[in-house]
C-alpha cells in the first residue's frame, strides 16, 4: 500500500504492507506522518553527502549525436 505522507503539491509517498489490520495501518501512517521529517525526500536533504557521489553523469563530445532507432 502506498501511502503520501506529504501534500496534493508535493508527494513524499512510503509503501506499508498491505497485510495489517486496518488499526495498524492507520496508527502507522499517524506514526510516519509525525516523524516525516526524519526522511531524506531529495538530494538536499541529504546533508554532507557531496553531489559527485550520489548524482551520475555522463559527458558526451559536443560532436556526438544521438543514435536513433526505430
Amino acid at each position: 500500500m502506498r501511502i503520501n505522507l506529504g501534500t496534493n503539491e508535493t508527494f513524499q509517498y512510503v509503501k506499508i504492507n498491505v497485510a495489517l489490520f486496518e488499526y495498524h495501518t492507520l496508527a502507522f501512517t499517524f506514526f510516519l506522518k509525525e516523524i516525516k521529517d526524519v526522511f531524506a525526500w531529495t538530494y538536499k536533504n541529504q546533508k554532507g553527502i557531496p553531489l559527485e557521489i550520489i548524482q551520475h553523469c555522463i559527458e558526451l563530445g559536443i560532436s556526438m549525436l544521438p543514435i536513433h532507432r526505430t
